[in-house]
């Protein structure tokens, strides 16, 4: 028991510094300083992006004068960042398209926390020469309702969109093949999200608390799902059959109220507290051979018909790894 109660605290610790963290200070730069920085949650950098060798200004951007921009790459391909707003304000946008060039050079991306916690942007469109969208760039921008984004970005870091509450729907882009921690965590307003079909990884808490969110349809391509990635989200079903994923890892789907069937005939593995609270839960479907965490804390809510392989809770056999000899 003091063993359990130790990692639980340990979990809720590690839930706590992170949402503490989530839309934190904005970084300090100065303009024209080159950047080579990484894309926030220490798992991917920017060494990789493409910069565009020239482009032009979409006509029906927004005026460059309005926004900070900071240099961005290397002696051999370089382009800018937006950093957030200029000191201009009389007549600033609030539906925006961004500049695509600046100095004769690509607009490549928003900047780490570029516009944290604004509250006068309601739409954004990023055009053909953006290629990523750091930590927290509009983490906490409560309301944005439409976002634009290119097929052509590459990156898009964690909390990029967390606590953006009246967003409705996004398409993320083709390219993109990860999405980390709490790229859109609550944005409650969400009812409709399209994911690549190269993605291969949903990272940590990348949904969680989207409330208006009742179905997605993960990609085949998928092979691993974070901590908590569904948490408090209005998912009804999901199937996760024909993809990768082989694990549900601890809360990934705690809290779902609403949530009555999930299909995912490949998990060998499903961790604590993985459907704590689905109060209408009736089935999962797992690999035969499934380990599980507790049972009474990862079905701890549920109904007591819920079942597991068209099976009870009582007549299923708790599979547990063999624990490993410390030699003590």
């Amino acid at each position: 028991m003091k063993k359990i109660t130790t990692i639980l605290l340990l979990l809720t610790l590690a839930f706590g510094v992170m949402a503490f963290a989530a839309c934190g200070d904005k970084p300090t730069t100065e303009s024209g300083s080159v950047s080579t920085g990484t894309l926030g949650d220490g798992a991917d950098t920017d060494e990789d992006i493409d910069v565009p060798a020239s482009a032009e200004n979409d006509p029906d951007a927004a005026d460059v004068k309005y926004f900070k921009f900071e240099l961005y790459g290397n002696s051999m391909s370089k382009g800018y960042m937006i950093t957030g707003w200029s000191d201009v304000t009389d007549g600033r946008p609030t539906e925006i398209i961004f500049p695509t060039a600046y100095n004769k050079l690509p607009v490549v991306g928003i900047a780490q926390g570029a516009f944290r916690n604004d509250k006068t942007i309601t739409k954004i469109t990023l055009g053909d020469s953006f290629r990523l969208i750091k930590k927290r760039a509009f983490c906490g921008c409560e309301n944005i309702g439409s976002v634009n984004l290119s097929a052509k970005i590459t990156k898009i870091a964690a909390s990029a969109f967390r606590d953006c509450k009246k967003l409705t729907s996004v398409a993320v882009p083709e390219k993109i093949t990860r999405l980390y921690g709490s790229t859109f965590s609550g944005c409650e307003s969400l009812v409709s999200v399209t994911l690549p079909e190269k993605l291969v990884y949903l990272g940590v808490k990348v949904f969680e608390g989207c409330k208006a969110l009742k179905s997605v349809e993960i990609p085949k391509s998928v092979t691993e799902i974070g901590t908590a990635c569904f948490m408090n989200s209005g998912i009804e079903k999901i199937s996760l059959s024909l993809t990768g994923i082989k694990a549900i890892p601890v809360d990934c789907f705690s809290g779902c109220e609403n949530l009555t069937s999930v299909a995912a005939s490949k998990v060998t593995k499903v961790g604590l507290g993985a459907f704590y609270g689905c109060e209408k839960l009736k089935s999962v479907t797992v690999s035969s051979n499934c380990e599980f965490g507790m049972l009474s804390l990862t079905f701890k809510g549920c109904p007591e018909d819920v079942k597991v392989n068209n099976k009870p809770l009582s007549d299923i056999e708790i599979i547990t790894p063999p624990s490993e000899d410390t030699g003590a």
